[in-house]
């Protein structure tokens, strides 16, 4: 059935009802696999986006699924180019010299340029990524997008020649991309990606305040651009703008309360400053579980754990339990604290199967795990069930946990 069972799949139920043979409704089909790409939108998860892809070709063995289907792949949290490979390839059998298909191909060479393991490895797929470009900077319709994905071509070269000392590589590359500028300025004067390509290319010139002075340009033109808006923002906090920045910021949140990135950059800038319960609010605009960074899931689980409604400490356990079943990072990355200090906790000991000690904590009854590396080797070689304990609580991304125990 279409489609398989997920909280925020019933506006693709439509699908289910469509039969591509019809014009209407193959014109229906494509409008939905093409707004916004909403097959690979509604969640980051591979074993929920797949299905649905699968469900798509199921319809109609497609391009444009096969498109979507092979960006995805690559651009997800841990990419799977192989996969990504060879549903772009298919696209392209079912229609040659597709320039989004090529766009796209581009654009995981340049990803895997910057995981090269050694500098001819990376030349390779620089290269490979300028030759799927070549048709469309010949293409006045794509020739924009494709003067800047070519711009950042060249700023992979500066970067690279800079970090291992090749001042003449560097220099080559650095004159190609000032043409390449040049003409984008020329031919696309009110595009704000050039301006940003311009920054970048004088800050690692070390020239700040011209690369700042093109950041600003970016985001006059594009001000809606949220990552000019990132960009300009952090800009501004790196030189002591802080009076800037914050205006940026808040100029964006005026014109769009709501944005996910938006409000994950103010929790970001919040974080020192802002109380517990202003940073669960800022958590619940960022926060979406089927389409979260990582670390946007364990800043809402740590903050939902401690200050969250009762609901929201039931999900906050239960992304720590999945975290958990992933084999999560153990390091504690904050604590649990209240008006800047550690927070201290009592509570008693108890043993569960497998040997682990748990800790139930007195003021709710919750079962915390014991971490031995984070107590006191005399204080932990005391500790048996029923032992009362003082204790501080540690939040690691797989879960909260009992640390830097002591017998009372």
């Amino acid at each position: 059935s279409w489609p398989p069972a997920m909280p925020n799949a019933p506006n693709l139920r439509p699908l289910d009802k469509i039969n591509t043979s019809y014009e209407s409704d193959r014109r229906a089909f494509d409008a939905i696999i093409n707004h916004r790409n909403i097959l690979e939108n509604l969640s980051s998860e591979p074993e929920i986006v797949e299905p649905l892809f699968e469900a798509a070709l199921g319809k109609e063995r497609d391009n444009v699924v096969e498109r979507h289907w092979g960006s995805f792949e690559f651009r997800r949290q841990n990419p799977d180019f192989a996969s990504a490979r060879r549903h772009l390839d298919t696209a392209l059998v079912h229609r040659a010299n597709d320039p989004w298909v090529l766009h796209a191909l581009a654009e995981m060479s340049l990803m895997l340029a910057e995981r090269a393991q050694s500098a001819r490895q990376r030349e390779e797929r620089l290269v490979e990524a300028a030759d799927h470009l070549a048709p469309l900077m010949r293409s006045a319709q794509h020739k924009n997008v494709a003067l800047h994905t070519r711009g950042k071509i060249e700023l992979i070269r500066v970067r690279a020649a800079l970090a291992e000392g090749n001042l003449e590589a560097a220099e080559a590359a650095e004159a190609f991309l000032d043409r390449l500028l040049a003409q984008a300025r020329e031919q696309f004067p009110g595009g704000s990606r050039f301006a940003n390509l311009s920054g970048t290319l004088k800050q690692l010139r070390g020239q700040g305040a011209q690369a700042l002075e093109q950041w600003e340009r970016a985001y006059h033109l594009e001000p809606t651009f949220v990552p000019n808006v990132d960009r300009l923002v952090n800009a501004y906090d790196r030189v002591g703008r802080v009076e800037d920045a914050n205006r940026v910021l808040n100029e964006a949140l005026e014109r769009d309360p709501g944005h996910r990135s938006l409000n994950w950059l103010l929790f970001k800038r919040r974080q020192e400053t802002g109380s517990a319960y202003e940073l669960m609010g800022i958590l619940r605009k960022v926060f979406d579980e089927a389409n979260s960074i990582p670390a946007q899931r364990f800043w809402f689980a740590r903050y939902a754990h401690q200050y969250g409604t009762p609901g929201e400490h039931i999900m906050a356990n239960r992304l720590f339990a999945r975290d958990r079943e992933l084999g999560g990072d153990a390091k504690i990355i904050e604590y649990a604290t209240e008006n800047g200090e550690k927070m201290l906790f009592t509570g008693v000991v108890e043993r569960k199967p497998g040997g682990h000690l748990f800790v139930l904590r007195d003021s709710d009854g919750e079962s915390l795990f014991a971490t031995r590396q984070h107590s006191k080797e005399d204080e932990w070689s005391r500790l048996a069930p029923g032992s009362r304990v003082s204790f501080h609580v540690g939040y690691r991304r797989r879960g909260p946990c009992a640390c830097d125990l002591a017998t009372l």
